[in-house]
This record gives structure tokens, C-alpha cells and sequence, in this order.
């Protein structure tokens, strides 16, 4: 048995670090947990310090996509497409990821 990680001889993905971070979480007051029947219910605690902090950071995918979106605005003459392909639309990048735009311009543009 993991002694470090013992829930992974039930969950050996990413389900047993979940409820680690949990309890941790819920320790340290940012998260709230309820006991509901057999079940604990987990919530944001908004009233936390830190909470604005973890929503900024639950929203960096959001923010990136809304600058792409402020950035192309700002073109003298608008593209006639815009799609994000690959890791990123996919939300599997890394940090070796790039951001991949396909962006189709018009015709008399050269």
C-alpha cells in the first residue's frame, strides 16, 4: 500500500488527489463541506481571503480567449474568420503549448 497516497489502491487516477486537495482546502477555510446523508457537499467559500484569487485563476482560460477576442477587434480591417484549434481550444495544453489561431482575412488584404 502507498502510505503517502493510500486512496489509490481504489482510485488510482486523479479522483484520490481531488479529495486531498479537498480536505486541504476545507481545512484551510476557503472550501465549505456539508454533510448531506452519506455525501459531502463541497463550496467555494466566497468569503475566504484567497477566494477572489482561485476564481481569477478558475478564469484564465475565459480571460485568454476575451483577449484573443479585445486584441482582433482592434484590427483596421476585421478578419473574416477567427478559429483556436488544437491543445488550447481543447483545454489539454501544457506548458511546451502554443496557441494555435487560424484567422482567414479578406480578400484584398495582402
Amino acid at each position: 500500500m502507498d502510505v503517502a497516497r493510500p486512496y489509490t489502491a481504489v482510485c488510482p487516477k486523479l479522483d484520490g488527489e481531488v479529495l486531498d486537495v479537498l480536505h486541504r482546502l476545507t481545512e484551510h477555510g476557503l472550501v465549505t463541506r456539508v454533510e448531506l446523508n452519506r455525501a459531502f457537499l463541497f463550496a467555494l467559500n466566497r468569503e475566504h481571503l484567497a477566494a477572489p484569487a482561485v476564481l481569477a485563476l478558475a478564469g484564465l482560460r475565459g480571460a485568454l480567449f476575451n483577449r484573443i477576442e479585445r486584441e482582433l477587434k482592434t484590427w483596421q480591417i476585421a478578419p473574416v474568420h477567427v478559429s483556436l484549434f488544437g491543445s488550447t481550444a481543447r483545454g489539454d495544453g501544457d506548458t511546451h503549448s502554443d496557441i494555435d489561431l487560424f484567422i482567414v482575412r479578406p480578400e484584398r488584404v495582402s
